[in-house]
């Protein structure tokens, strides 16, 4: 009876035995697999700010040069602006708009002087002015220059004086030579309180160089007859 019981019990054993071990690689592959998950969702979080970490460089790369370009352009603007349309239609720059209505495109100042300049280049200072406007032009191809004065009591022949001795500077320029008969034709118009100087225009590539001379007094002449008209109508 022991016998057949054994073998019984042996195989009951062996059942619970094989039943306990599926169990436990059950449990420890579903440990293993959760773990792995685990550690996977873990990297990929810390991976995740890589794009957001070059998402902000980008955005403060992006901000940095929409300073410095506004601060450039703005600066350059401010360089590059030489005279504004504001100050110029104000004052003296009044005289300056009509001569651009007159010469257009001819008109080739394009840089107003400081005052420092004004004291450099032409001689004068407030001593001798109440208000005074220059300008030229920046590129050496051209002589062309504009002042307008409105100058202090008794102090029109002086201011005449600088301006005469500024045009002369210009004729011994040697950068000048080939606009000797524009320079020549310059012309320094008092009215009144006023005091300018207009070396201005252009004459046309046909005009054979005797008429040079003619035709640039011609050009000068229509700027001194805007001023003419821009004085009376103050």
């Amino acid at each position: 009876m022991i016998r057949k019981i054994l073998p019984a019990l042996l195989a009951v054993l062996l059942v619970c035995s094989f039943t306990g071990c599926r169990g436990k690689t059950t449990t420890n592959s579903t440990v293993s697999s959760t773990v792995s998950h685990a550690a996977s969702g873990t990297q990929s979080g810390a991976a995740s700010p890589s794009p957001g970490t070059d998402g902000t460089h980008s955005g403060a790369s992006s901000a940095q040069n929409g300073t410095n370009n506004g601060t450039t352009n703005g600066t350059d603007g401010a360089e590059n602006g030489g005279v504004t349309s504001e100050a110029a239609a104000t004052g003296l720059g009044t005289f300056r708009e009509a001569l651009r209505g007159v010469y257009g495109e001819k008109y080739y100042p394009d840089t107003q002087l400081t005052e420092a300049e004004i004291r450099e280049e032409l001689g004068m200072d407030n001593t001798l002015y109440e208000e005074i406007y220059a300008e030229r032009s920046a590129q050496n191809a051209h002589p062309d220059m504009f002042v307008a004065v409105k100058v202090k009591d008794g102090k029109t022949e002086e201011v005449k004086q600088k301006l005469t001795a500024y045009k002369q500077r210009l004729l011994e320029n040697n950068n000048f030579a080939a606009h000797t008969e524009k320079i020549n034709a310059a012309e320094i118009y008092a009215e009144g309180d006023y005091v300018f100087f207009v070396l201005l225009g252009d004459v046309e590539d046909n005009v054979s160089s005797e008429g040079f001379a003619e035709a640039f007094g011609k050009e000068i002449q229509r700027g001194i007859d805007a001023i003419k008209k821009a004085i009376g109508a103050m």
